[in-house]
């Protein structure tokens, strides 16, 4: 694998699926799950902090494949 990914600048992996044919997150209508708290800091404008994605990848399936 080292052959396809050595010249390459970005690579996407889909870190959010649970088997092979899960998909992209947000792609198709209805396909991402947002579970993030937004607080209110003054009338219409609202905060919000994201995951890390160090810690995003640690915790999702992708971290427990074998081929990854």
């Amino acid at each position: 694998m080292d052959l396809v990914y050595e010249l390459s600048y970005m690579t996407i992996i889909a870190g959010a699926g649970s088997h092979a044919h899960f998909g992209l997150p947000g792609i198709r209508k209805q396909s991402r799950i947002v579970d993030q708290e937004a607080v209110e800091v003054i009338p219409g404008l609202q905060l919000t902090t994201l995951q890390s994605l160090t810690n995003r990848l640690e915790t999702s399936e992708y971290s427990s494949r074998a081929w990854t």
